[in-house]
C-alpha cells in the first residue's frame, strides 16, 4: 500500500478531504500540481502537489491549491490521475480507467488524519504536538 509521507501532512486545522478524478491519463502533469495536494498516478505512486496543504487553511496568505469550485479553504485536494475521455452516459471509462489502487488513495490520506481530533478541529495529522492542540486555529 502506498502511504502519504508524514512530511506532506502538516499540523493544520482542515475540515475535509476532497478526492476526485481529473479526466486525464494515468500520469499527472506538471500543470496539474498547483491544483492538488496529493496526486495519484496509474501505478499508484504519489506525487506531491506544488502547493503545501497548509496553504488551504482558513485565512491563509499564500495561494491555495484550487481543486474544487468554492470549496478549497480548509480542504485537502487529492486527485486520481485517470478517466481520460471518459463518458458518463452510456458509461465508458476511456483508455485510462480508475483502477482498484486509485480508489484506495483517499483512504490512505484519511488514515493519516488523527482520530483523536475533536469535531470542529478539522483533520489533524498524528505528527501534531498533542499538548498544543488547545488552540483550534493552530497546532
Amino acid at each position: 500500500m502506498t502511504t502519504v509521507p508524514a512530511a506532506w501532512m502538516p499540523c493544520a486545522a482542515l475540515k475535509r478531504i476532497i478526492v476526485h478524478w481529473m479526466a486525464g491519463s494515468h500520469q499527472a502533469k506538471a500543470t496539474d500540481r498547483p491544483h492538488y495536494h496529493v496526486l495519484t498516478e496509474g501505478d499508484v505512486s504519489l506525487m506531491r502537489g506544488s502547493r503545501p496543504i497548509s496553504t488551504n487553511v482558513k485565512g491563509g496568505q499564500e495561494s491555495q491549491a484550487s481543486h474544487t469550485l468554492s470549496c478549497n479553504t480548509e480542504s485537502i485536494g487529492v486527485v486520481l490521475s485517470c478517466m481520460r475521455v471518459a463518458v458518463e452516459r452510456p458509461f465508458d471509462a476511456g483508455p485510462s480507467p480508475s483502477e482498484g489502487g486509485h480508489r484506495g488513495t483517499g483512504a490512505v490520506v484519511v488514515r493519516g488524519a488523527d482520530p483523536a481530533s475533536t469535531p470542529g478541529d478539522g483533520a489533524r495529522n498524528s505528527q501534531c504536538d498533542r499538548a498544543s492542540r488547545r488552540d483550534a486555529h493552530q497546532c
